[in-house]
């Protein structure tokens, strides 16, 4: 079996000749310096002749497939820009602050090297200030220009010859989505989500509506070239005792968003729905499973 078949298969519960190797995240950039130290062969920094697609930027998932024999599996995001989060710079305006907004590029949305963890432009400016959040309606309203998926850039530049290098493939190919929780906790900020919850759901309501109209549109658009196997959800919404939000605000705030965007999806052909969260999620899986009735 190639590794497309292999990943298809273990995930419908197929026969298959070995379990898929894979490790979703790659490591920790300390782990890699301390292999290349150890030995591992320096060359893997770089791409390597024939390296075509996200394993041209991916520098663990060239370890994880040449060095240790894993299977390919590659992610869209160095083609599609399929975060919503745009608030790039914090500029100075007469004492106060205003963002500028735009779409990243692809080199923006890459794993910092610094920490390892997905950041937008200036990742601790971002982090530390209230004002690259939203605060309001208006606000929202003044970003959503921006949000739209049909925009250009929003594909790379080189998109036709990367549909027709992964029609060839035989690994699978996976489409990257930011959450029904991350996306507005990425405009809002962790604790300007929870209070809007109570205090302005009707904005939390939305940011959802354009969540869900967004990733229609962009699955679609991307489905027009490559055929994805798999969407992958991105909704760190836990920590280690449990989900950040109640299972109230998990059924009036997620599902029925979920819900839309996945039923586009499986009509497009993509039956493979993978989320990926850190913590304790397992009140939520309850509310998910007894959804689906």
């Amino acid at each position: 079996m190639n590794a497309r078949e292999r990943f298809l298969a273990n995930l419908h519960f197929q026969p298959v000749d070995r379990v898929f190797r894979w490790e979703s995240l790659g490591m920790w950039p300390e782990t890699l310096d301390r292999w290349y130290a150890e030995g591992l062969d320096g060359r893997f920094k770089q791409p390597l002749p024939g390296d075509t697609g996200a394993i041209a930027h991916d520098e663990y998932q060239r370890v994880l497939v040449h060095a240790f024999d894993f299977d390919r599996l590659d992610y869209l995001r160095d083609a599609v820009i399929s975060v919503i989060p745009i608030l790039r710079f914090i500029l100075p305006s007469n004492g106060r602050s205003s963002a500028r907004m735009g779409i990243p590029a692809p080199s923006e949305m890459r794993m910092a090297s610094s920490n390892a963890s997905w950041c937008i432009t200036a990742p601790a400016r971002c982090r530390s200030s209230s004002n690259t959040r939203l605060k309001n309606k208006a606000d929202f309203q003044r970003l959503l220009p921006h949000l739209d998926a049909a925009l250009p850039g929003r594909l790379a530049p080189d998109w036709a010859e990367l549909c027709a290098f992964y029609n060839r493939r035989e690994f699978p190919v996976g489409l990257t989505l930011c959450g029904a929780f991350g996306h507005p906790r990425n405009l809002l900020g962790v604790e300007g989500l929870c209070l809007a919850y109570y205090e302005q759901p009707g904005l939390v309501h939305e940011i959802l509506e354009q969540w869900v109209e967004f990733y229609i549109r962009l699955s679609s658009r991307v489905w027009e070239g490559i055929h994805f196997d798999f969407i992958l959800i991105w909704e760190d919404m836990a920590y280690k005792n449990g989900p950040l939000i109640s299972p109230r605000l998990v059924k009036e705030f997620m599902l029925p968003y979920y819900r839309r965007v996945i039923e586009h999806v499986r009509g497009l052909g993509c039956d493979t729905i993978i989320v990926d969260s850190d913590g304790d999620v397992k009140r939520v899986g309850a509310i998910v499973h007894a959804a689906r009735g």
